[in-house]
C-alpha cells in the first residue's frame, strides 16, 4: 500500500522536505519525496498497519510552517522517484519533538544562545540548562536586564513592556491578547516553526491605560528552545511579556486576508525575482531606469510659495494655516514617492510619513478620498499632491481615511501610470518591494488595485536589496 502526504508549500526552497526525509529514514520504510509547481509530496510504501505507525508517531511532529497552506493524505498506485533537493540549511528552532522530549531538534541543536554570566558568554547546553535557566529567571524577575548571545549577535532582554525596545515576546501566547489584537491565523503565524515578527495593533484597552503606548508594535514567538523555556518559566510567576532589543534584522512577515508577505528573510533565503517593471520609491523600468520625475523642493517656504502660486491655492493656504501649523524648515530631498508622502504627513498630520502609513493601516474601510495624483508637464504634479490632501483636512476628514486615500490613490497612479506605457514598453510583468508595500494598508490596496490588469509579484523579502 502507498500512501502519498501532500504539502502545498509556496517557498522555493522545500525547507519542509527536510523533516520529511528525516522521520521517512528514520522509520525504515520505502519511501520518495518529489517536489513540483509548490507541492511536496512523500510517498510511503508500506503494510496498512506500519503506516498507520508512521502516520501517529512520525508525521504528527512534522513541525508547522508559514509557508505550508494545505496538506492531505491519499492512496496511490505509483511510487515515482526521488526528486527533491533536500536542504542543508540547520536552524535552532523549536519543534513539536523538542517540546515533547527536551532534547536536540531534528538537526541536532539543543540551544545557540550564550548568557552573559560570571563577565563571560557561557553557551547552554543540556548539562547546564537548569542551573542557567534559573540564573535567567531569577535576574529577569527582579527586573535585571539580561545578555544573551546567538549566532545573530547579541541581544538583550528585560521584563515587562518597553516600547523602546525592537520587539516584545509574550512568555505565552495566550497572554498576547492582554496587549495586543492578534487573529486566530495571526496566532498560528506566530507559533509556526519560523517564528517571524508580525507587527500587531495595541488593543483599545491597554492604550487607554497607557497613554504613550504605539498603535502598532513589533512581536515574536521564542525559536531557541532555552528562550522558549525561559518564557515559559517566568509566565508561570506572572510575568506576561519580555522585551529584546537587538540590531539583528529577524525574520518578519505582514499577514494579509490570505497570503503572507515577507518583509525581511531572517536566515531563510529567497530567490530573486526579475521582472520588467519594478515599484518602490519609484517606477523603474528593468530595474535601473527612473519613469516618473520630481520637482526638487528644497525647504516647506518654497512649498508654501508653489501652493499659494493661484487665488485657488492662496485661499486654500490662508484657510488652513488658520486652523493648521504648515511646517517650515528645509526639504532633504523631494524625489521620490516616499519622499512626498513624508512632505505629505508632515503638512497634514505634523508627523512623518510613519504616522501617515500607521493610520492607514488602521483604517478599516473599503475606500478612501481621492489624491490629486498625476503628471504635469513631464513630472510628477507635488504641488497638487499635497493640496488636495489640504481640502480634505480642512474639510475635517479623519486622518485614518485621509491616510488611507494617499495610499489607495498612489496605488491608482502606478496602475494607470504603468497602463499607459506597458505596450509600448513590452511589460508583462511588475515587481513590487520597499517600504510602501511592507505596511497593511500599502498592501492590502496593491492587491486590490494593480492585481487587476496587471501580472503583480512581490520581491520576497520586500525590504533586501
Amino acid at each position: 500500500m502507498i500512501l502519498a502526504y501532500k504539502f502545498e508549500y509556496t517557498h522555493k526552497i522545500p525547507y519542509l522536505a527536510y523533516f520529511l526525509d528525516y522521520y521517512a529514514k528514520k522509520s525504515n520504510l520505502k519511501y520518495t519525496i518529489t517536489f513540483k509547481n509548490s507541492e511536496i509530496i512523500l510517498y510511503v510504501d508500506a503494510s496498512e498497519d506500519e503506516l498507520l505507525k508512521f502516520s501517529d508517531e512520525s508525521m504528527n511532529l512534522i513541525p508547522n510552517s508559514i509557508f505550508l497552506s494545505k496538506s492531505s493524505v491519499e492512496v496511490t498506485d505509483q511510487m515515482p522517484s526521488f526528486d527533491v533537493k533536500i536542504p542543508d540549511t540547520k536552524f535552532s528552532s523549536i519543534t513539536p519533538f523538542m517540546i515533547k522530549n527536551s532534547k536536540s531538534n531534528e538537526y541536532g541543536i539543543f540551544s545557540e544562545v550564550s548568557v552573559f554570566k560570571d563577565s563571560k558568554f557561557t553557551l547552554v547546553n543540556e548539562e547546564n540548562f537548569s542551573e542557567i535557566l534559573e540564573f535567567c529567571k531569577l535576574n529577569l524577575t527582579h527586573n535585571q536586564p539580561l545578555k544573551f548571545k546567538d549566532k545573530n549577535g547579541e541581544f538583550i532582554m528585560e521584563n515587562g513592556l518597553n516600547f523602546s525596545s525592537n520587539f516584545i515576546m509574550p512568555t505565552s501566547f495566550l497572554n498576547i491578547n492582554k496587549a495586543f489584537v492578534a487573529d486566530e491565523k495571526t496566532l498560528i503565524c506566530l507559533a509556526s516553526f519560523e517564528k517571524p515578527i508580525i507587527t500587531l495593533k495595541l488593543n483599545s484597552i491597554f492604550r487607554d491605560n497607557h497613554k504613550n503606548a504605539p498603535m502598532f508594535f513589533d512581536v515574536k514567538g521564542a525559536s531557541d528552545f532555552f528562550i522558549f523555556s525561559l518564557l515559559n518559566a517566568l509566565n508561570k510567576d506572572e510575568i506576561f511579556f519580555i522585551s529584546v532589543k537587538t540590531e539583528h534584522k529577524g525574520f518578519k512577515i505582514l499577514v494579509q486576508d490570505d497570503e503572507i508577505l515577507v518583509i525581511n528573510g531572517g536566515n531563510f533565503s529567497f530567490e530573486n525575482k526579475s521582472c520588467d517593471v519594478e515599484i518602490s520609491d519609484n517606477v523603474y523600468y528593468k530595474g535601473a531606469k527612473s519613469l516618473v520625475k520630481f520637482s526638487e523642493i528644497l525647504s516647506f517656504d518654497e512649498l508654501e510659495n508653489m501652493i499659494k502660486a493661484d487665488d485657488t491655492g492662496l485661499r486654500l493656504f490662508n484657510n488652513f494655516s488658520k486652523n493648521f501649523r504648515f511646517p517650515s524648515g528645509s526639504i532633504k530631498d523631494s524625489t521620490d514617492f516616499l519622499l512626498l508622502l513624508d512632505m505629505a504627513s508632515l503638512v497634514l498630520f505634523g508627523k512623518n510619513r510613519d504616522y501617515l502609513f500607521e493610520m492607514a493601516s488602521d483604517f478599516l474601510g473599503q475606500k478612501g478620498p481621492r489624491i490629486d495624483c498625476f503628471i504635469n508637464e513631464l513630472k510628477f504634479d507635488t504641488v497638487k499632491f499635497i493640496r488636495s490632501g489640504m481640502s480634505f483636512k480642512l474639510a475635517g476628514v479623519d486622518d485614518r481615511l485621509l491616510s488611507y486615500g494617499y495610499i489607495e490613490s498612489l496605488m491608482h497612479f502606478f496602475d494607470d501610470f504603468i497602463g499607459d506605457i506597458k505596450d509600448e514598453l513590452d511589460i508583462k510583468s511588475v515587481l513590487l518591494k520597499g517600504e510602501i508595500f511592507t505596511q497593511k494598508a500599502g498592501a492590502k490596496c496593491a492587491k486590490k488595485i494593480l492585481s487587476k490588469s496587471l501580472d503583480v509579484r512581490y520581491k520576497s523579502p520586500l525590504n533586501d536589496d
